[in-house]
C-alpha cells in the first residue's frame, strides 16, 4: 500500500460534510492498527414495511495507526473520509487509516434484518394502498407489527435491543386520535406517537383515527441495545466492535405537489442524506 499525504478541506458531497478528505502518495509498511468500530445501519423500507434498500455507515475510532481489514456483504462500498481506494477481495475490505476517525459506507446485498415489520391501512374497514391514502377522508386505521424476522439466524440484536417506533400525525388532518400502548406528546400542530418493543418481544399496535386530506410523515424506528453487544451486524469476522444502531424509516403518506418545477425535485436531499444528517446531529 502506499504512504498518504494529507491534502486537507475537500468534501464529498452531502453526506460527507464534516468529514476530513485526503490525498495520498509514497509508500508505506504493512502495519497492524488499533482501533474501535461502530456500525451504523440505515434502512429504508416501503410502506407496508418490506426493505427497499440499506446500508452501513462503519466508524472506526484508530489509537494507533495502520492498516484495517473490514468484512461485508456490500454491492458497493465508499470511502467517507478521503480519497483513497478501500481494497476489495471478495468479502474483505482493506484500508489505511493515521489517528483518529475513519469512516467508509457499504451498500449491504441481500440484508436481513433481526426484525421484520408489517404495516397496513384501513380506509372505512376497506384494505386501501399507498396511493389510495394520499388526501383521503374517512375512518383510518393502522396496524404496525413488528415481528422476530425468521430468516435472520443471529437473534443477537432481536434479544438485546429495544425498539421506538414513531409517528406524527398532523391534529387539523387527524382527529380523535386512539393508540393503545402509545406514548403521545405535542410536536406543533402534530401529534407525535411513540411505540415501545421490549428485546426478544414481538409486538402489535393499531393506531385508528378521523381523516380529512390525509397526508403523514415517514414512520421511524431505531432500535438501541440495551446492554453491551460488541458483535457485528454485517460480519461475523469483524473484531474490535463497539455498538451497533440501527435507524429505519417506513414511506410516509404524502400528497403531491403539483406545483413543484423538476429542479426543486432533483436537488431535493435523499432520504438517507436526511437520516444520516439527523444522527449525526444527535
Amino acid at each position: 500500500m502506499n504512504k498518504k499525504t494529507i491534502v486537507k478541506g475537500l468534501t464529498i458531497g452531502a453526506i460527507t460534510v464534516g468529514l476530513g478528505l485526503s490525498l495520498t502518495t509514497g509508500v508505506f509498511a504493512a502495519s497492524d492498527a488499533e482501533y474501535s468500530k461502530n456500525e451504523n445501519v440505515y434502512v429504508s423500507l416501503d410502506y407496508e414495511g418490506k426493505v427497499i434498500n440499506s446500508y452501513v455507515v462503519n466508524t472506526f475510532t484508530v489509537t494507533k495507526e495502520g492498516e484495517i481489514t473490514d468484512y461485508g456483504d456490500y454491492a458497493v462500498v465508499k470511502n467517507l473520509t478521503n480519497l483513497d481506494t478501500i481494497e476489495k477481495d471478495e468479502d474483505e475490505y482493506s484500508f489505511y487509516s493515521e489517528n483518529g476517525k475513519f469512516f467508509y459506507q457499504g451498500e449491504l446485498n441481500n440484508a436481513q434484518l433481526p426484525w421484520k415489520f408489517e404495516i397496513s391501512y384501513t380506509l372505512d374497514d376497506k384494505s386501501v394502498k399507498l396511493d389510495e391514502l394520499a388526501g383521503a377522508d374517512g375512518n383510518l386505521k393502522m396496524h404496525i407489527k413488528a415481528l422476530k424476522n425468521p430468516a435472520q439466524v443471529n437473534d443477537t440484536f432481536f434479544n438485546n435491543y429495544r425498539l421506538q417506533i414513531g409517528l406524527n400525525l398532523d391534529t387539523e388532518k387527524c382527529k380523535n386520535i386512539q393508540a393503545n400502548g402509545a406514548e403521545l406528546s405535542d410536536a406543533g400542530s402534530d401529534e407525535k406517537l411513540t411505540f415501545m418493543v421490549m428485546p426478544a418481544t414481538e409486538a402489535e399496535f393499531e393506531v385508528t383515527t378521523e381523516v380529512k386530506d390525509f397526508e403523514m410523515d415517514d414512520v421511524t424506528i431505531n432500535a438501541v441495545p440495551t446492554s453491551d453487544v460488541p458483535v457485528s451486524y454485517v460480519s461475523a469476522q469483524n473484531t474490535h466492535m463497539g455498538k451497533v444502531s440501527y435507524a429505519l424509516a417506513a414511506e410516509g403518506v404524502e400528497i403531491p405537489d403539483e406545483t413543484k418545477v423538476v429542479e426543486e425535485v432533483k436537488t431535493e436531499p435523499g432520504f438517507f442524506e436526511k437520516l444520516l444528517n439527523l444522527i449525526r446531529r444527535d
